[in-house]
């Protein structure tokens, strides 16, 4: 990115981009003369899901979620798990920083980021997961 502006709570994934500004929300993804994907969240919707207003704390439905869970994310990150509590397939990658409730799978290829939280899921082959 060059010069742009990207907007509360959107997601660029684009290459190159420069001069160019993307409206709070928006989920953008681009990869060259084969995939193009927009989609623009309704600003209602987005705010019941996170708001932030300059001076006060994040706010609505994720943040209560992350909130709800901060005691097994302060878990994760208090010890050093050297061995992945699920077995992993070829080519899968799970962060020892991820938390993992009930019965989770994962496919091959599979990337699950750091503070990504799992419970009773299924991530089928090439899926991620990202932060919460």
């Amino acid at each position: 990115l060059h010069d742009c502006v990207v907007g509360a709570f959107a997601y660029v994934q684009v290459g190159e981009l420069a001069h160019t500004r993307v409206p709070a929300g928006q989920i953008w993804i681009h990869a060259d003369q084969q995939f193009e994907f927009r989609y623009q969240f309704p600003s209602g919707i987005l705010e019941r899901y996170v708001t932030l207003e300059p001076g006060q704390r994040p706010r609505g439905i994720l943040m209560d979620f992350v909130e709800e869970r901060k005691q097994d994310f302060d878990l994760a990150f208090s010890m050093v798990r050297s061995k992945s509590p699920i077995t992993l397939p070829r080519g899968a990658f799970l962060s020892r920083y991820t938390v993992i409730n009930g019965q989770v799978d994962i496919g091959e290829n599979v990337l699950v980021a750091q503070r990504a939280y799992l419970e009773d899921a299924s991530l089928g082959k090439g899926a991620n997961a990202q932060e919460n």
